[in-house]
């Protein structure tokens, strides 16, 4: 009969411990990060600001891609550099986020539009070699012009 009292408390102690230990525990943080809609924002993976800035940085570099090659190499390292990576990090630094806090739709919007700008990276890249090489760059910006679209 001892024994069935104790193993009767035992379980009990058990029991209420569980219950406890269910009710204290920490919930899942539920809230999203501070930044990731900030980010979301500037990375625009659905919008098309992206386009619309990078023709207004190339349109000067497509008339001067024949005459003036050097100088569409200057704007090419500086300012349409700076457009691609600048998204790339941002867009990066988004799908990061998005990708811990598990907000799909998040990732499903920003990880097909990082993949297009890796490939203009790409595109740049190649502009780059063809303005240093001397050969082929106007090819080499309209490959770059339909990454970026």
């Amino acid at each position: 009969m001892k024994k069935l009292v104790a193993a009767g408390v035992v379980i009990a102690v058990m029991s209420v411990a569980a219950v406890l230990a269910v009710r204290t525990s920490p919930q899942a943080d539920t809230t999203p990060h501070p930044q990731l809609d900030a980010l979301l924002q500037q990375c625009d993976a659905g919008g098309s600001s992206l386009a619309t800035m990078y023709r207004a940085v190339s349109d000067p570099a497509r008339r001067l891609v024949t005459t003036d090659p050097a100088r569409v190499l200057a704007m090419v390292r500086g300012q349409i550099a700076n457009v691609i990576d600048g998204r790339i990090a941002v867009c990066e630094r988004a799908l990061a986020i998005a990708q811990h806090d598990k907000r799909g739709s998040d990732v499903m919007a920003v990880g097909p539009f990082l993949e297009r700008l890796r490939r203009a990276h790409d595109a740049l890249d190649q502009l780059v070699a063809a303005l240093e090489a001397g050969s082929d760059a106007p090819a080499k910006l309209t490959a770059l012009d339909a990454a970026m679209q």
